[in-house]
């Protein structure tokens, strides 16, 4: 896949990238040991694979033109709250996921704000300056990711199954 990139490098373009290796059973960094340590290898697999696609975007030159996104749809649980895995709490353990972003222009700093993975789609439409369309229900992160701040007024949904919960920015959670 990366190989085939590559060859396409030179173009515009958009590339989305996922990697199921973190996953139950975990086996992507060995079958042995318990699963929160089989959890932990897996980790380190994609972080490797994140590593050779850094590496390939500077290989490239595209550093200069490349809005680089890390995230994860969920966390997992390891017996925090009586859980395990995802899907089936509204816990912070499987809510709050790592959002990262670098690319020029992107001011490296650590961002306390509660957002939403639905702030991506107009976080990276605002960012090439194409307006976002009224149905989306996100909200640009672009001021975040130029050093400044921004409010919002709007609570944070998240749903599992039959469960759903709102997250207010004064840290109140409501399920």
């Amino acid at each position: 896949l990366l190989a085939t990139r590559e060859r396409e490098a030179a173009r515009p373009g958009f590339y989305w990238v996922h990697y199921l290796d973190s996953h139950d059973p975990f086996y992507a960094g060995g079958k042995g040991g318990k699963k929160f340590a089989r959890y932990l290898r897996s980790l380190k697999v994609v972080d490797g694979y994140l590593g050779q696609v850094r590496a390939a975007i500077q290989r490239l030159g595209l550093g200069e033109r490349t809005l680089l996104f890390l995230l994860s749809d969920h966390g997992e649980a390891f017996g925090e709250h009586g859980s395990y895995f995802h899907g089936g709490s509204l816990y912070d353990e499987l809510l709050r996921v790592p959002l990262l972003v670098q690319g020029p222009g992107v001011v490296p700093r650590e961002v306390g704000a509660t957002v939403s993975l639905v702030d991506l789609g107009p976080t990276v439409l605002d960012w090439f300056g194409v307006p976002t369309p009224a149905t989306f229900m996100g909200e640009s992160l672009v001021p975040f990711l130029l050093g400044g701040s921004r409010t919002f007024d709007r609570p944070i949904v998240a749903e599992t199954r039959l469960k759903q919960s709102m997250l207010f920015e004064d840290g109140r959670k409501v399920i």
